[in-house]
């Protein structure tokens, strides 16, 4: 929508420049239509920077959020969707519809690279959907703002206590009905297609809120960044299978993890590997 309404714009400007007398009379002023396009692109894209800079203004990171605004969730949304869009990512999803309808989850996946944050709001856009990151990406100027207001949750890996405050957030969000929560287990990326081990820790929260366990499998995310901006990455998002709480009641964290651990490795290895490089020669062991 960002991506259309940039290019909208700019072809609007364009076209004015063209039909404003005494501006374009020859052949060599081609320069002014151009002119025209890429001053209607940049000056949406600023005028869209600037409501962003004005909306984060209204967020405290001192201020809890109890629930997560639709403003800033909507906006997210559309952020990924333009990401997506400029970094020429295709996503192939598949299994949308094991996902609950009717009640709260917490969805796990692995972890690849920054864009898989990005390919799920894009993906899981019709649901509620909050996430569990590292919080130095709450603490960052006026993105992190705009995060913490559609709920998401900054986790401090360093300090035991205040990591165990997020996850009873989290629980909290699933039980009042606020939003789902995703989390990857992996704790970082793995900047490669072989998975890191799971911490156990993240499955608490679908014990505590007796919630079901959504498994998303991610592949070719790490490629994005060695492939743009000549050429287009097909990302694999699939919905492996959904795990009820009576299936994971009587389970240990550690059961659950490995469970899940070897259900994403499995099906990961069956979708095609992106070359990680702008050659034809596949660079996937890298």
């Amino acid at each position: 929508m960002i991506l259309i309404t940039l290019l909208l714009v700019a072809s609007i400007t364009t076209v004015i420049t063209l039909f404003i007398p005494g501006w374009v009379n020859d052949w060599y002023d081609f320069w002014i239509p151009i002119c025209g396009f890429l001053t209607g692109f940049l000056g949406t894209a600023l005028i869209i920077c600037f409501i962003i800079i004005i909306a984060s203004c209204f967020v405290s990171l001192n201020k809890p959020i109890t629930k997560p605004k639709k403003f800033y969730t909507k906006l997210c949304k559309r952020a990924g969707e333009f990401l997506l869009q400029i970094g020429r990512v295709k996503v192939l999803i598949r299994g949308m519809e094991k996902i609950p309808s009717d009640q709260k989850f917490l969805l796990i996946s692995n972890h690849q690279s920054n864009f898989d944050a990005i390919v799920t709001i894009w993906t899981m856009r019709a649901y509620d959907l909050s996430f569990i990151m590292k919080d130095s990406l709450i603490k960052l100027p006026i993105i992190g703002k705009c995060l913490y207001a559609a709920g998401f949750l900054g986790l401090n890996r360093s300090n035991d206590r205040e990591g165990l405050k997020t996850i009873i957030h989290a629980i909290h969000m699933i039980e009042e009905n606020q939003s789902s929560i995703q989390v990857c287990p992996e704790g970082t990326r793995s900047k490669k297609f072989e998975m890191l081990n799971f911490h156990h820790g993240s499955f608490k929260i679908a014990l505590k809120a007796k919630c079901p366990i959504v498994v998303v499998g991610i592949q070719n995310t790490c490629c994005i960044h060695h492939r743009f901006p000549w050429r287009s990455t097909k990302v694999y998002f699939d919905v492996i299978d959904v795990l009820s709480y009576e299936s994971i009641e009587h389970m240990t964290t550690q059961e659950i993890s490995d469970l899940t651990h070897k259900m994403i490795q499995e099906r990961i290895e069956e979708f095609p590997k992106e070359p990680c490089s702008l050659t034809k020669k596949d660079n996937t062991k890298e």
